[in-house]
């Protein structure tokens, strides 16, 4: 969720709490991997309209960024179990329009269209362990909304580093791995590592065929003995679209945020900021603007 220009440069290239959107994906669990356990998991059951699993999840954030205009509010209106074992983060205008950015330099203070929306954050930290692979893997769908209804919307699936809070080195050198970021409704899904400035940036992304399910996935892989050929991977689907490995980075405390340190895992769905831009006149609301998880799990080699 951080930004970052060439991720804008790519993207060129390419209300009843309890009402739920089109018909519900069933998804009892994560699945199995061979030569993987599961070390945690969510498939969000529970009855429709109900909040996630506050054991689990950390729900909204007072935190404005890069200019984005959403409130995130620990409401089932945003953030709600579908009862078909989802979870579902959904933007909403609300009334009045004087609503305001952040002011944080270099950006100015604005007034804005109000608007609400989801973000949740799980109370579970993994690390990824020396000598084994870590997978963080999701299965995604969007709402129905067309990429011209959609301008400013951006739904996220990501982590962060717990050093963020407790070491304090500042953000973005804690560690963030943006496993799927999403703008205006485009046919395209992107990763990014971030780290200290000037180690990370490294960002790609791949061909999004609809707004259907689809499982998006990031590897870390500890198994060599040295940090610079140890590797990050992103996937969609099975798919590899984009790999960083240690020498990639170059500085070793840098690694070690991203690949040695404890995360957390986030999903959010924001609206507006320097990367989407401002949503329009154009831009819906509601659960066409979603996005709904089937499931997260974090895995870990045998």
């Amino acid at each position: 969720m951080s930004n970052f220009s060439l991720r804008g440069a790519l993207s060129t290239l390419a209300l009843a709490a309890a009402v739920t959107a089109g018909p519900i994906q069933i998804q009892e669990a994560a699945p199995s991997k061979s030569g993987y356990s599961i070390k945690w998991q969510d498939n969000f059951s529970g009855a429709a309209g109900q909040l996630p699993d506050q054991d689990k999840w950390w729900l909204g954030s007072k935190d404005h960024w890069n200019e984005e205009w959403q409130d995130y509010q620990a409401r089932n209106k945003n953030v709600q179990l579908s009862g078909g074992n989802t979870l579902q983060l959904v933007p909403w205008k609300e009334s009045g329009t004087n609503c305001k950015t952040n002011g944080e330099a270099p950006y100015p203070v604005r007034t804005h269209q109000c608007w609400s929306s989801g973000r949740v954050e799980s109370n579970y930290y993994f690390t990824p362990a020396s000598g084994k692979k870590t997978v963080i893997e999701s299965r995604l769908r969007f709402g129905s909304n067309s990429a011209g209804n959609n301008k400013g919307i951006f739904p996220a699936f990501w982590t962060l580093g717990q050093a963020c809070n407790t070491e304090n080195p500042g953000h973005p050198t804690c560690g963030e791995v943006d496993i799927m970021e999403r703008v205006n409704g485009e046919n395209m899904g992107y990763g990014t590592l971030w780290c200290r400035e000037g180690d990370c940036g490294q960002s790609d992304g791949t061909s999004l065929p609809n707004n259907d399910w689809h499982t998006w996935a990031v590897t870390w892989d500890r198994t060599a003995s040295s940090w610079t050929d140890q590797s990050l991977t992103w996937t969609m689907d099975g798919r590899e679209y984009l790999r960083v490995r240690g020498s990639d980075v170059k500085n070793q405390d840098s690694w070690n945020y991203i690949a040695a340190k404890p995360h957390r895992i986030i999903f959010n769905v924001a609206v507006g900021g320097v990367w989407p831009g401002d949503p329009s006149s154009s831009t819906q609301d509601g659960y066409g603007a979603m996005m709904e998880v089937a499931y997260v799990a974090h895995f870990q080699s045998n």
